[in-house]
């Protein structure tokens, strides 16, 4: 069957309609899906937060100078709503759904950036299906990246800065290879922000350096000197102010964080290699497959920045042993290169099968509709996955709690009832709980808000129960039933803290189980 103009401009748009159907399809029915997605650790950034809008400065407990988190500007933008009112004392999870609300923004920032960065890699050979539409689809399919745009947490800001940029980048070097003059103002927005991505998170610091190194030495010959101080003051100042604040406020040039999390040796370096290995699949899917056929001269000075972006990840990961979240979290904020990439090498698929008569024109528009398919595939095969590791996140078709930890909410609000308001907790379990009784001094065993815990963390130093059991907390919060027998095995710093407790003489004298929950166990003193 022969194809007129006609017929072919029809069904492009056709399947341009389908495509741009299924993108809004496949995002929203898993956000509303992913809605009550949020881990324990969401609690802690919004704990600091109120007592900041309270008054009472960036401190986890009152009148301890701890930096106990690792995601600063996030945490001020968690200030500012809390002290417009979205708090604790109006309603319960104000915060929280604004936290996640700001995580869907910016999510939706990302796609939008992606789009105009993707506009600009497109040729006439892309006529049948843009390259904008199809890394939208690609994004769209990742199960991580929707899963973290509920999230309430940082990866998806993180992720808005270093796309943004990549635009920047774009937008500089084009004009500098068509020997145009680049306006100070781009470079100054390019440097400002990486500086403002270096704040929301601990790793985009190397992105940031590397990024900067790059550009700087890939631009040496055309780069003028007013021009390389605008790269490099911008984020040099703001960064030096942001650290001589970090030293005022809390005494260290470290966040607490880092002493809790790092280390582990050569088994952590094992397991930086299983979480890299697994991250790459979760995130590319079997579509991570087309990134062979990717152009090599389509903007190859922009997919090198971002092979830059994405080493300065690896380097992290690898470094920082993984994380426990589910959704693959330090993939996130390198998660769109992916998607550029596997959406280049896709589109490059598709017009090699286009114009090397490999397929007819309607065997193209088939193979189009199983790349929807497999998009899909990829979707709900993550979403699986997903749940699996998340069990009790209740769907938001059905509920919208707006969050996973059903027990730590039950413990918490317990102790928020029948507690003291000058009670001492010691938990692992230091967000939820810790959130819904903000008056109450919290012990958190694993290190993130106690500068004890985490340097004896850092050092190898084995924990210590009567470090604990010396301040007498009023409860002592550790996993109930058959976790017992787990904690006393795993090597995890949490665990650490409660197998040192658990088998304690003098807290098997001092304690009683006071009530058990689903998980948990709470005991109270005698």
């Amino acid at each position: 069957m022969k194809y007129s103009p006609f017929s072919q401009e029809v069904s492009c748009k056709l399947l341009r309609l389908v495509f741009v159907t299924s993108i809004l399809l496949l995002f929203f029915a898993q956000v509303i899906d992913y809605l009550n997605f949020g881990v324990d650790d969401v609690f802690i950034s919004m704990r600091f937060a109120e007592n900041a809008a309270r008054g009472n400065g960036l401190v986890y407990n009152i009148g301890e100078n701890v930096e106990g988190y690792s995601n600063p500007l996030w945490v001020v933008l968690l200030v500012a709503a809390a002290s417009l009112g979205l708090n604790s004392s109006h309603s319960a999870f104000g915060l929280l759904w604004f936290a996640k609300g700001m995580s869907f923004v910016f999510g939706i920032g990302v796609l939008v950036l992606l789009f105009f960065i993707a506009k600009k890699l497109e040729r006439k050979s892309d006529s049948i299906i843009p390259l904008r539409l199809l890394v939208l689809l690609i994004a769209v399919s990742c199960g991580p990246f929707v899963l973290w745009c509920c999230g309430g947490l940082e990866s998806l800001v993180t992720a808005f800065f270093l796309t943004l940029s990549i635009f920047l980048f774009q937008k500089i070097w084009q004009k500098k290879e068509n020997e145009e003059t680049v306006p100070l103002l781009y470079f100054i927005l390019f440097s400002i922000t990486l500086a403002l991505a270096s704040l929301t998170r601990p790793e985009p610091l190397l992105h940031a350096v590397m990024a900067i190194g790059f550009t700087l030495y890939g631009l040496r010959r055309s780069l003028r000197r007013i021009e390389g101080l605008s790269l490099v003051l911008p984020f040099f100042i703001i960064f030096s102010i942001f650290m001589a604040w970090r030293y005022l406020t809390y005494h260290d040039i470290l966040p607490n964080t880092f002493y809790a999390k790092t280390g582990g040796g050569f088994k952590s370096y094992l397991l930086s290699m299983k979480y890299i290995l697994g991250g790459v699949c979760m995130i590319g899917g079997p579509l991570i497959l087309a990134i062979p056929f990717a152009s090599q001269n389509r903007a190859s000075s922009l997919f090198k920045y971002c092979q830059v972006l994405v080493a300065a990840s690896l380097v992290f990961m690898l470094y920082s042993g993984g994380d426990w979240m589910a959704g693959f979290r330090f993939f996130i904020p390198v998660a769109p290169i992916f998607f550029l990439a596997i959406a280049a090498g896709m589109s490059g698929l598709i017009n090699l099968l286009n114009t090397g008569n490999i397929l007819s024109k309607a065997g193209v528009s088939k193979f189009l509709l199983f790349i929807l398919f497999l998009s899909f595939s990829t979707a709900f095969a993550d979403r699986i996955l997903i749940r699996g590791q998340i069990q009790t996140m209740g769907t938001g078709f059905s509920a919208q709690t707006g969050h996973s930890s059903p027990w730590n909410f039950e413990v918490g609000s317990w102790i928020r009832h029948h507690g003291g308001k000058s009670s001492l907790i010691a938990t692992g379990e230091a967000g939820l709980i810790a959130y819904l009784n903000l008056n109450m001094r919290v012990i958190d065993l694993s290190g993130l808000a106690d500068i004890h815990i985490a340097q004896n963390l850092k050092l190898g130093i084995a924990a210590n129960a009567s470090y604990v059991l010396d301040q007498k907390p009023d409860y002592i919060i550790l996993p109930s039933g058959d976790a017992e027998s787990v904690i006393l095995s795993d090597s995890r710093p949490t665990f650490s803290y409660y197998s040192a407790i658990a088998q304690s003489k003098d807290f098997k004298k001092e304690y009683h189980i006071e009530k058990r929950f689903m998980s948990l166990d709470l005991l109270a003193r005698n």
